[in-house]
């Protein structure tokens, strides 16, 4: 960890929010905090959120995600908002500044756009501004949707040069199997290669909340780990674990960076 200077973090919806679809200010504070040590450790830090449709269920009230493209839409540009006013405040407190960048997949292609990207993130860094990054869905429509903040975490990858991805999700990590639904699964702390043997591993479970199943996750630390990134899958719940990671502990599943 000592070498690591650049970090990505994505945060999914159920580590932010309660079990009713609401965001959760005391968990979003826990998160704060702890970007908080680890600016203080001289770490530059990106942060790729979810959360701005179940935020904008909890404005409205609704306890499940519509199926309709138009609601869920609505409620992103309802909890974008919202998420971003918490953010703010709370980065704030611990005398942090904090920017807002909404992407989609046609920003990863190559190009000016691409470039464009790049160069503001950086400068943004320049300025000890942390980067708040989700994906548009208030406009995207199916051809242009990354569709998973970890994808979108692990796109971001190569164009800020990180040296570690954190994906924080309501998983301990990557088990030998799907500990849902066999008693007997064991956590995979380290994983040095994702070959067949890994990808076997994987039995996904979609919660009523979030996007991203464990396929996605390996799929993300494929991409991160050959573009020499570490990655770390670890739970939401023990979130102030962060600091922990950041000395050095074993926590969830690290992927070795080719």
């Amino acid at each position: 960890m000592e070498k690591i200077e650049r970090i990505i973090i994505k945060v999914g919806s159920s580590s932010l929010c309660n079990h009713n679809g609401v965001l959760d200010l005391e968990k979003v504070l826990l998160l704060v905090q702890q970007i908080a040590l680890l600016k203080k450790k001289n770490k530059q830090v990106l942060l790729v959120t979810s959360g701005a449709i179940a935020a904008g269920m909890g404005v409205v009230k609704l306890s499940e995600k519509p199926e309709e493209v138009a609601k869920k839409q609505a409620l992103a540009a309802i909890g974008q908002t919202h998420l971003m006013h918490h953010y703010e405040v709370i980065f704030n407190m611990f005398k942090l500044n904090c920017a807002q960048v909404l992407l989609n997949h046609d920003d990863f292609k190559e190009g000016e756009r691409l470039e464009h990207l790049r160069q503001t993130l950086h400068v943004l860094f320049e300025m000890e501004v942390i980067p708040i990054i989700n994906e548009n869905d208030a406009l995207a429509v199916e051809e242009i949707k990354v569709g998973d903040n970890d994808t979108l975490a692990s796109l971001l990858v190569p164009i800020m040069s990180a040296d570690l991805l954190i994906l924080i999700s309501d998983i301990d990590g990557l088990y030998d199997k799907n500990p849902n639904l066999h008693a007997d699964a064991k956590l995979v702390s380290k994983v040095e290669h994702i070959d067949e043997a890994i990808l076997q591993m994987i039995e996904d479970k979609q919660t009523a909340l979030g996007t991203g199943g464990m396929a996605t996750k390996i799929k993300a630390a494929r991409y991160a780990t050959q573009n020499h990134c570490h990655m770390v899958i670890m739970n939401g719940q023990d979130i102030h674990r962060l600091h922990e990671l950041a000395n050095g502990m074993c926590v969830g599943t690290w992927f070795k960076g080719e």
